[in-house]
């Protein structure tokens, strides 16, 4: 952890001569939430979403640390916030659709799973984590037909739908393939 504090105090440093220096406050939010110490960290990571609130990242990382306080409302609002931001990003619209199942919102969490690709009808990931999505639920149909287009725009990122649902595994007809 003696690493972590000194940067912590480096990143003080410099917002003690630019205190809109956001880059330096999200930093040292990040790390005081590796430190165990989530609130202080989002009083910072707050500041930050202060001087800069049009930046997705910010919103990403205020997303990931409320979620240490239980916060799901204010998580699903931050991560709605990112993707209006920053549509291309991929990993805002899957956090979002992933903070939905958590609160039991699978009919939502498609609805911005399915939002996403057609933002980024490019983007494999996309289709991955929602033909698992679907397999959850067990829509068969439509998660071979989505399944079978994220293998047309990338193949070699199928092991994704065993990361973004790792219950796929036992699924029976992936029984034996690895």
């Amino acid at each position: 952890a003696g690493k972590l504090e000194d940067a912590v105090k480096q990143y003080q440093e410099a917002v003690k001569s630019d205190p809109e220096f956001s880059d330096a406050l999200l930093a040292i939010g990040i790390i005081l939430n590796k430190l165990d110490k989530a609130e202080e960290g989002l009083t910072y990571i707050r500041k930050a979403l202060d001087i800069e609130p049009d930046c997705s990242e910010y919103w990403m990382e205020y997303a990931n640390l409320i979620q240490n306080f239980n916060d799901t409302e204010d998580a699903i609002y931050a991560y709605s916030k990112a993707i209006t931001l920053d549509p291309l990003n991929i990993k805002a619209w899957v956090e979002y659709s992933t903070m939905l199942i958590k609160v039991k919102n699978k009919k939502q969490a498609i609805k911005i799973i399915k939002n996403g690709i057609e933002k980024n009808p490019e983007n494999p990931d996309l289709y991955y984590y929602y033909c698992g999505l679907l397999l959850s639920m067990k829509d068969k149909i439509t998660a071979y037909e989505i399944f079978e287009k994220a293998l047309q725009l990338n193949y070699d990122k199928h092991i994704l739908l065993f990361d973004f649902h790792p219950e796929v595994w036992a699924m029976p007809a992936l029984a034996g393939c690895y």
